[in-house]
């Protein structure tokens, strides 16, 4: 890639300076002419010494470097910037190679020690060499060859600069039944939607409404009103229940969503402070940080970075409140659960605010196992 520059002329009728640089034999790789008194254009960079030659009464300005020389410029520019963030990515990169914590997640003492001194004889300590994936299967197998008798499993997991070691012991007849009698109760006042029973007798309908604590599949297996034998209740119940919701915005309320352009660069951080390599010129924005190289014990790091452009609109305030209200419940809701209805309860806007306020009706899981 040759160097070039963009210069920038200035001068009664530009034409004529355009056409004395073609008779002189002067590469121009682009023209953009403003208007007839200016205009841009792009040239080699050992050309410019020529250009000058030829100016005459025009007014000849660098407007920026194109090729290796820009790059050699912004280094030499930023040299001190550069050297800092050198000396700071190898002292990064050589303390993230480093074991600064071992978290062995048990409450038995003597496991605990028994871990550390195998871990260690291992290789795994603080302040060691942290290990690869392969290495640290070898020191698990190690460990479970050692002590067959010992663990049911064990993990070592590599986490940042650091390991976290899990396990079960192996213990001989310990598989305990439960031996509890349960009937599923209505955990809430709801209309029943559906009912499914594994087990147990049902004693309420789809359609009837119960209130929390009545049963609904019970463990009590009747026949002409006489108790015939127990069987303990399993099943699922869902039941519509319901809600009001209220919602306060502020009259100025805006929604933000992303615009689909962004700006992939990376950045240095020290303490609170973050360099960006490359920056954005979106009005309203989100930034999005992955850390590459980073430390706990130190207050810097080297990220990766994806600033994405955010354009702020308004939005009518009604339906916005509902969406608001049913974002509010369907964040509670787990799987098979669903917004059946709603209508509006209530409207009311003030100088500063504008409130509504919401009936909804849900599908949930309302049935509860509660001992006998």
């Amino acid at each position: 890639m040759n160097n070039k520059v963009r210069i920038k002329v200035v001068g009664n009728n530009v034409n004529r300076f355009i056409m004395k640089l073609n008779n002189k034999n002067i590469n121009l790789y682009d023209v953009f002419k403003k208007n007839n008194d200016c205009c841009f254009l792009v040239i080699d960079y050992k050309s410019y010494d020529d250009v000058i030659k030829y100016k005459t009464y025009y007014d000849i300005e660098i407007i920026d470097y194109l090729g290796p020389i820009k790059i050699k410029n912004n280094l030499k520019k930023n040299k001190y910037y550069l050297s800092f963030f050198i000396i700071a990515f190898i002292v990064l990169l050589v303390l993230s190679k480093l074991t600064f914590k071992i978290n062995i997640i048990t409450n038995d003492l003597d496991m605990h020690k028994l871990l550390k001194d195998e871990l260690k004889d291992n290789g795994i300590y603080k302040y060691s060499w942290l290990k690869n994936y392969q290495d640290i299967n070898k020191v698990k197998k190690n460990i479970l060859n050692k002590y067959p008798h010992l663990f049911e499993w064990l993990e070592i997991k590599k986490e940042g600069t650091g390991y976290t070691i899990r396990f079960e012991k192996r213990l001989l007849n310990n598989q305990t039944k439960d031996l509890k009698v349960y009937d599923i109760l209505a955990l809430k006042d709801a209309r029943i939607i559906s009912i499914e029973a594994n087990s147990g007798q049902i004693v309420k309908n789809v359609n009837e409404y119960v209130k929390a604590g009545d049963i609904i599949i019970s463990s009590r297996i009747m026949l002409n009103e006489e108790e015939k034998y127990v069987s303990s209740a399993n099943g699922n119940v869902y039941g519509e229940v319901w809600y009001k919701v209220s919602v306060d915005m502020p009259n100025d309320y805006q929604e933000k969503k992303e615009s689909g352009n962004y700006v992939n660069t990376y950045s240095l951080k020290f303490f609170s402070t973050k360099l960006f390599f490359d920056k954005s010129n979106f009005n309203d924005k989100i930034v999005l940080s992955i850390p590459i190289i980073s430390n706990n014990l130190f207050p810097i790091s080297f990220n990766k970075e994806k600033i994405k452009e955010v354009i702020v609109t308004k939005k009518d305030k009604v339906d916005l409140a509902i969406s608001l209200c049913l974002d509010e419940i369907k964040s509670k809701l787990k799987d098979k659960e669903e917004i059946i209805d709603y209508f509006i309860l209530d409207k009311n806007k003030d100088n500063d605010s504008y409130q509504v306020t919401l009936f909804v009706s849900v599908k949930e899981e309302i049935g509860v196992l509660v001992a006998r």
